[in-house]
């Protein structure tokens, strides 16, 4: 026996042993799927327009009706165009996300799926007719099997597809977007301030995090959207030069555990002449990631419309927290108490300025009778230089934790509006509790025991 005789027996065994164990299958091995138990419905056909190129994007219905499976690979979409044909391109060759241009699996038997074909085609081919032609075999292959008396003629199937419709992909790539439902958003405040050229808009809400996980959204994944579709994204602007505190513009990301709701203020720069706004918050990135597998895209949309206008050299107070809206009988009364607030003020200077005749008085007498005279105020201190302005001692010791150490130290009965011989200011809150007091928000029990904070700490003084 020849070794080739002994090679084939092996063969033979091997293949016969293979199909008793059921390793291979008879379908499997020789089966092929018959194009004429196939049937192609067109659905859609889009066309996206490149610089260079177009791409068009057919969308079909495939039905197998046979009674194999419909091989995901070995069969060969066409499309054909002028007498051209184009191969079908992968997303990653025409760079189009796998969303847009997905490859598609294997379709069993008696199953009709959606198959997406892609290709590339040139700028200047007519807007004509288009089909898809299907082969079992490569297009070369098949032509020279017509000639051929050794290979076997191609399976071939025609379907025309519906003319390709102009899309914009951004645009399109938005149906790929999902509705964030991890987040809830409640506006405080909208402003659209005025600037020369352009406006800001500026939002302050609340973020409250509906999840079990930590959100995190950065600010290149926040925009503020007009009516035309473009997109805003967020930057820091100096609002302090138009009365605004500096930190109302924020460029931090949105983190928030599960469960919990925090404050946000972001600064759009916008055009004027538009009041309309979506605020869109976006999980994913940029559009374009939102076309690929390795990410799902969400986006939590709010419309902005109407926003308080602040026009350009408006002085504008610091936000407040919003209060009821008042009656005209309110006002009224709020007019009343800042009157009665008023001749309250004027009655404690007066009878400050009469307590401070008196202690000149008894200096005066003291002096006369020979004895030293009391210190009623304290004598500037030593360090101070009087053709200074005074306020710039109480800035650095504002500012300065060394400067302030040392005066602590070395003058520790001074205060150090005593040293510099510079009346201690009117706190703030003191000034809020007056304009609170007048409006009915604090009480007057509460409005008296400031004044009172006043008179013991030598603010104010009363007879």
């Amino acid at each position: 026996m020849t070794f080739t005789s002994i090679l084939q027996n092996k063969l033979f065994f091997i293949l016969t042993l293979s199909l008793v164990l059921g390793i291979f299958s008879v379908s499997d091995v020789f089966a092929e799927i018959d194009y004429n138990e196939i049937e192609i419905q067109s659905t859609s056909t889009i066309l996206f327009e490149r610089n260079d190129v177009n791409i068009i994007v057919a969308t079909v219905q495939l039905s197998n009706n046979s009674d194999e499976k419909f091989p995901s690979s070995g069969n060969y979409f066409y499309l054909v165009s002028s007498g051209k044909y184009f191969d079908e391109v992968s997303a990653y060759k025409i760079d189009i996300g796998e969303k847009v241009c997905p490859s598609f699996s294997d379709i069993p038997s008696d199953v009709s799926r959606e198959i997406i074909l892609c290709y590339e085609v040139p700028k200047n081919l007519p807007n004509s007719s288009y089909s898809l032609e299907i082969l079992d075999s490569n297009k070369s292959w098949c032509d020279d099997a017509l000639t051929s008396d050794y290979r076997e003629v191609c399976q071939e199937l025609k379907k025309s597809i519906l003319s390709p419709q102009k899309v914009n992909y951004d645009e399109y790539i938005k149906k790929f977007i999902l509705r964030n439902t991890n987040i809830q958003v409640d506006f405080n405040s909208i402003d659209l301030i005025e600037q020369p050229g352009f406006n800001i808009l500026n939002i302050n809400f609340d973020v409250s995090n509906l999840s079990s996980n930590e959100i995190i959204y950065y600010p290149s994944s926040i925009f503020a959207i007009t009516p035309d579709g473009t997109s805003y994204t967020s930057q820091l602007y100096n609002l302090a030069n138009i009365g605004y505190d500096e930190d109302e513009c924020s460029s931090w990301s949105i983190e928030i555990n599960p469960k919990l709701t925090k404050s946000y203020s972001y600064c759009f720069e916008v055009p004027q002449g538009i009041n309309t706004f979506d605020l869109a918050i976006r999980e994913g990135g940029e559009i374009f990631d939102c076309d690929t597998n390795f990410t799902d895209c969400t986006e939590y949309i709010l419309n902005i419309s109407n926003p308080n206008f602040v026009a350009l050299n408006q002085p504008t107070p610091d936000p407040v927290e919003d209060t009821p809206k008042q009656t005209s009988q309110t006002n009224a009364s709020s007019e009343n108490k800042l009157k009665e607030l008023e001749k309250k003020i004027k009655a404690l200077e007066l009878a400050n300025k009469k307590l401070q005749n008196t202690v000149d008085e008894l200096q005066n007498k003291l002096t006369q009778s020979g004895d030293s005279p009391p210190k009623i105020k304290k004598e500037i201190a030593s360090f101070v230089d009087e053709t200074k302005d005074p306020q710039s001692y109480v800035d650095r010791y504002n500012n300065e934790a060394s400067y302030k150490e040392w005066f602590d130290e070395n003058f520790p009965d001074y205060t150090i509006h005593e040293a510099v011989g510079k009346r201690e200011p009117v706190p703030n809150w003191i000034k809020n509790n007056a304009i609170w007091w007048s409006e009915g928000k604090l009480s007057e029990d509460d409005f008296v025991n400031g004044i009172e904070y006043l008179v013991k700490n030598g603010i104010i003084k009363v007879d």
